[in-house]
């Protein structure tokens, strides 16, 4: 019996061994799978993933992604071991990078924007999200750093408030040399750059000619600066020279190999390595050319090339809008000149029918100091109640103006204007509407004093007056001599009397 229970208990002792090993078995694939998916997960993510170890100092790294190697350039082998400020290169005073560090001190998660260096030197955005990983005991074993390369994200959003920044500049600026220092602030400040230049051109001496420059008050520049604003370009000479010459944007990632440029030995003196620039033209032509100066070396991206090419057309649509105003200004103050010295009064009328200006002569000939007829009805002003027929608002030519294309000359004897609000003055007066864009949007009264002509005229209608009574007269002593003359003699009535009785 004993045996038997023996023999029972070794079977089951077997079959549960094997149940455990295969239970194990089925286990330990289970974890290998699972591990590689993990892995592949890990490796195959469009994310950089770095796991530091925490237990040792300096926080040297054990493990990177494929991810990592593509965003940054820099194989597996070459960073394991080290500690990953490696990509802040001398850029070691960001806010963002501040804050991770106070974050590794705190132990506890932190998600940064930095701006971090591929092994080729150039520059992308690192959305760096960092998480301490502690063991069963609570103790920080390893940090594990999520990156994300934004690049294109950050320059679209750079580029789209930067554009804002220079539409406000220039909005907000009365000129252009004001709006200038704003404009170069924005695309500087925004888009990584050291220092930004704007040159115009004078067109008549063939130069370009620094106007204004901008840089970070704590960037030493001083040498390069009066390099820049003491040289005149012309055509093809340094950077804005080349820009003027191409017509286009010029890029240059690496001043240090650029021997043909002038200013560039002194750029690179003063730590600015890179430089772009691109031209301000509008349909007159070149306008003015911005350059932009850089300790990085930044390149080329499409949300650069759209910045550049948005700010230039802004900017020449602006500077193309202030040339129309300045002659539009010039025009105004020409034609206000000969409106205050011709002989002519002259006196403008909004639609409304109100004074909005009055020449010299028109207060003048008016007997009123010009801004105290500015603001009034023309039409109670200048229409005297003696002339009923010029008061009436559907006969009165003024007021008709302001419905009607035509210019409407008057000169008749009843057109006068009230002077002195007690005198009246004859006049010759034309109505002309002032028309834009098909709608009437005032009159322009143009006259003169009458006075003269009229009494000229009067005399001349008298003196015609007189003749033509005098030769009535002449003319009526005329006819009665004439039938005196035709009337019968007596005496040959006699003698024709006689001859009759005689027979």
């Amino acid at each position: 019996m004993g045996f038997l229970i023996t023999m029972a208990a070794a079977a089951l002792s077997l079959t549960l061994g094997w149940a455990c090993w295969l239970l194990a078995r089925r286990w330990a694939r289970h974890m290998m799978v699972s591990h590689v998916i993990r892995e592949k997960a890990l490796t195959l993510g469009p994310h950089g993933i770095i796991i530091a170890d925490a237990t040792r100092p300096d926080f040297p790294v054990m493990y990177v992604n494929r991810a990592f190697e593509k965003i940054t350039g820099y194989a597996a082998a070459e960073v394991l071991g080290k500690n990953c400020r490696f990509l802040e290169g001398t850029d070691t005073d960001q806010k963002g990078l501040q804050e991770l560090r106070r974050a590794l001190r705190e132990q506890r998660d932190c998600r940064v924007l930095l701006r971090n260096y591929r092994k080729d030197g150039s520059p992308f955005w690192n959305d760096l999200f960092v998480a301490p990983v502690r063991n069963d005991m609570g103790r920080i074993v390893q940090v594990v750093a999520i990156q994300q390369d934004v690049t294109e994200r950050e320059q679209t959003t750079r580029r789209l408030a930067t554009e804002s920044a220079i539409i406000r500049a220039l909005a907000e600026s009365p000129s252009l040399y004001e709006a200038a220092p704003r404009v170069l602030q924005a695309i500087c400040e925004a888009q990584e750059w050291d220092l930004g230049t704007f040159w115009r051109l004078d067109s008549r001496a063939g130069i370009l000619q620094c106007v204004d420059q901008w840089h970070p008050a704590e960037l030493e520049l001083q040498d390069f600066e009066n390099f820049i604003r003491e040289t005149t370009v012309t055509r093809d000479m340094g950077i804005p020279g080349h820009v003027w010459a191409k017509g286009e944007q010029v890029w240059l990632p690496d001043l240090t190999k650029e021997s043909n440029f002038p200013e560039a030995s002194l750029a690179a003196q003063a730590g600015l390595v890179s430089a772009c620039g691109f031209p301000i033209a509008n349909r007159r032509g070149l306008q003015g050319v911005l350059v932009f100066y850089s300790r990085r070396i930044w390149p080329l991206s499409k949300n650069l090339l759209l910045l550049m090419v948005g700010t230039g057309a802004q900017i020449s649509h602006y500077m193309e809008r202030e040339q129309v105003m300045i002659e539009q200004k010039e025009l105004t103050i020409l034609e206000r000149g000969l409106a205050e010295f011709m002989g002519e009064g002259l006196i403008a009328l909004d639609r409304e029918g109100y004074c909005i200006y009055v020449n010299v002569t028109a207060g003048k000939l008016l007997g009123y100091h010009p801004r105290t007829l500015l603001g009034q009805n023309a039409h109670e002003v200048l229409h005297p109640a003696a002339s009923p027929a010029a008061c009436e608002p559907d006969r009165c030519p003024i007021l008709l103006s302001l419905q009607s294309t035509r210019a409407v000359h008057v000169d008749d004897s009843g057109a006068v204007f009230r002077r002195n609000e007690r005198d009246l003055l004859p006049v010759a007066y034309t109505t002309s509407p002032i028309i834009d864009h098909d709608l009437i949007q005032g009159v322009v009264i143009t006259f003169v004093d009458a006075s003269a002509r009229r009494a000229e005229d009067e005399r001349l209608r008298r003196a015609l007056q007189e003749k033509e009574e005098e030769i009535q007269r002449i003319q009526q002593m005329i006819s009665q001599s004439q039938e005196i003359k035709h009337q019968a003699n007596p005496s040959d009535l006699l003698i024709e009397k006689i001859k009759k009785l005689l027979g």
